[in-house]
């Protein structure tokens, strides 16, 4: 091989390591909001039959609408990362967006998944 052709090589590696593995260590919204929904799901085993059906038609769109509030006002990777190891849907009031916990003021409305998302009370 000439000189050419293995930096042109080289490059080429970097590049594509340097493409790769910024973006691999992202989480994104979609992936935050997929487990919220899938711990909300644990947690219905434990409620009554009504609350069940009740819950389980909403997930959809809740996990629609975490996936839009988490795109939107740009939740920072320690957010989502912090999501993503909760064990239970009570561990995430802890994972508040920085931003949000400053305009909350200890307001529970901008908590990444609210009490009421389950009862729609």
């Amino acid at each position: 091989m000439n000189a050419i052709a293995i930096k042109t090589l080289l490059c080429l590696t970097t590049v594509t390591t340097a493409i790769t593995c910024s973006k691999s260590d992202e989480k994104s919204c979609g992936e935050v909001a997929t487990h919220v929904v899938a711990m909300l799901r644990e947690e219905l085993v434990k409620a009554d039959s009504d609350t069940q059906k009740m819950a389980r038609a909403n997930l959809p769109t809740l996990q629609n609408s975490m996936m839009k509030t988490c795109d939107s006002q740009g939740w920072p990777q320690s957010s989502r990362l912090c999501i993503l190891d909760a064990k239970t849907v009570a561990d995430t009031v802890a994972c508040k967006p920085e931003a949000s916990q400053e305009s909350s003021q200890g307001q529970r409305s901008s908590d990444p998944v609210p009490a009421k998302s389950l009862t729609g009370k």
